[in-house]
């Protein structure tokens, strides 16, 4: 279950629904031992200190990655049922204080779903497109992205097509 199905989910079955699971993505085990005491679900680590999320209702292990690909997968044939012709290339955005082992992944995995990435993008980077799209003049904008349990920001000059990251942070533990 995804969306709003999964948020149902959660509230009866906790331990089964991996909430968050982003945030999780190209860690180690050691690595988030706080963000472990956020959600609902056991993680663990593997014989690698890799995160595996423990899921009782089908006895198995799972690995964020493994999430992120159904997911990924679970979108796609949503998008090509609801366009009527299969989608197969997608735009991808991620919280600006992603590194590139985390990206590299993110691309893998998208290829792995039989999806071609065709770029990856900062979360507010991607607000400022769609704000900034045929804008003429130029200006100096602010982007907040909160939402999924983060909070990216970045300065952008923007205007005559051209789009300028000139700063930008993030929290990943808003």
């Amino acid at each position: 279950l995804i969306g709003k199905n999964a948020q149902k989910q959660a509230l009866a079955n906790p331990e089964n629904t991996f909430s968050s699971f982003m945030r999780f993505i190209g860690c180690k085990y050691d690595q988030v031992t706080e963000k472990i005491k956020q959600v609902t679900y056991k993680i663990l680590a593997d014989q690698d200190n890799d995160i595996v999320f423990d899921c009782p209702a089908i006895n198995e292990k799972l690995y964020p990655e493994d999430i992120l690909i159904y997911l990924l997968c679970k979108l796609a044939d949503d998008a090509s049922a609801y366009l009527g012709e299969k989608v197969t290339k997608i735009v991808i955005t991620v919280p600006v204080y992603w590194d590139y082992l985390q990206r590299k992944i993110i691309r893998d995995l998208v290829q792995k779903a039989d999806l071609e990435v065709l770029r990856i993008i900062n979360q507010p980077t991607a607000g400022s497109l769609a704000y900034g799209y045929n804008k003429p003049e130029n200006e100096t904008v602010l982007f907040f992205n909160l939402g999924g349990g983060n909070c990216d920001i970045s300065l952008q000059e923007i205007g005559d097509g051209v789009f300028e990251v000139l700063s930008y942070t993030g929290d990943p533990n808003l």
